[in-house]
């Protein structure tokens, strides 16, 4: 299906607008239901207001699509459903193709000479950063985008959900829920955390953030760190997660602890992860396609770097029923997905 460094059109199909969790995350808090009908309506509305748009693209412009790596299935998904929501001239590069280096990349980007670089992944976000010379470069797929570097042509799509709605995620589903803790590199993620502290204290959740300044240090920061938080949050830092080993012993210390795990992938599910809160990868893929579109009629965009608009959830029930945690059934139908 995919064609290294040609050129094909497809029909547009509807596009998303953003939505700020900044005031999603304002009504939440003891009127958290009732902000939940109300975001669930507001991207209802976004994804329903966008069919209309479809007749008013005439189809000028081109987009450069670039893939990380075409054997991640994510990826893959999020490149279909942006390739199914634009009707503009595309050119596709899968960077684990044979032969894919930068200077191939550099080749065609020249020989193609297109209007934006949609790159999916941290490896093709990063040969557009090096390659795109001045082009408008929107990226998605990047866990912690705020560590890489960036240019006045660099817009996209957060991978992340906001602290403010997985800690008002986490208040709705499990009520008793008192402290959380997160092992964290201050050198990535000390700003992220501080805020995490913040919105914590608009739900009544004590978030206690432990520094790891070395890998080697995860297993002694996790035995002291599990005698005073109720669960474990674990974000993406390349200091704490720099090997699977690191992340296993983090899900088998807190299994033994009883204490859950929240997290912010589905790939730790078969880890033992009580509870997944994610980015929902066809909103996703639907946002950043409005982004190009966007970008190309405009030559700018309002907000840069977007908030997903959109979530998806785990649960697995059981675990968190054999850890003594108390569940508030009426938030379960929120759940996308409950643990086999």
């Amino acid at each position: 299906m995919e064609t290294t460094g040609t050129t094909t059109t497809a029909a547009g199909k509807k596009t998303v607008s953003s939505y700020s969790y900044a005031a999603f995350g304002k009504l939440a808090g003891r009127y958290f239901a009732a902000a939940l009908f109300f975001y669930a309506a507001m991207t209802f509305f976004l994804n329903g207001a966008a069919i209309g748009e479809k007749a008013n693209i005439n189809g000028k412009g081109k987009v450069l699509v670039i893939n990380s790596d075409s054997t991640v299935d994510k990826y893959n998904l999020v490149k279909a459903g942006f390739l199914s929501n634009i009707n503009f001239d595309k050119v596709e590069i899968n960077l684990n193709d044979p032969g894919m280096d930068e200077t191939h990349v550099s080749g065609i980007i020249k020989e193609e000479s297109p209007d934006i670089v949609y790159t999916i992944g941290t490896k093709a976000y990063m040969y557009a950063f090096k390659l795109a010379n001045g082009r408008g470069h929107v990226f998605t797929a990047v866990l912690n985008w705020r560590r890489l570097p960036v240019n006045d042509t660099t817009y996209g799509i957060s991978d992340g959900v906001p602290q403010a709605i997985q800690l008002n995620m986490f208040h709705y589903f499990f009520p008793d829920l008192k402290t959380v803790g997160i092992l964290y590199s201050e050198s990535y993620n000390k700003s992220w955390v501080d805020l995490a502290v913040n919105e914590g204290r608009n739900v009544n959740i004590s978030v206690i953030g432990k520094t790891v300044s070395k890998p080697e240090e995860v297993g002694a920061s996790l035995k002291e760190l599990l005698t005073q938080a109720d669960a474990v949050w674990l974000i993406p830092d390349p200091v704490v997660l720099s090997k699977s080993e690191y992340s296993d012993i983090i899900f088998k210390e807190s299994a033994n602890a009883k204490k859950p795990v929240f997290a912010y992938s589905l790939i730790y599910k078969q880890d033992g992860a009580v509870f997944i809160i994610t980015s929902d990868i066809p909103t996703t893929a639907r946002q950043s396609a409005a982004l190009v579109k966007e970008l190309i009629r405009n030559g700018s965009a309002v907000n840069k770097v977007q908030d997903p608009a959109g979530t998806f959830i785990f649960l697995n029930q059981k675990k968190a029923m054999d850890y003594g945690m108390k569940l508030n059934e009426e938030a379960l139908p929120m759940v996308n997905q409950f643990a086999q």
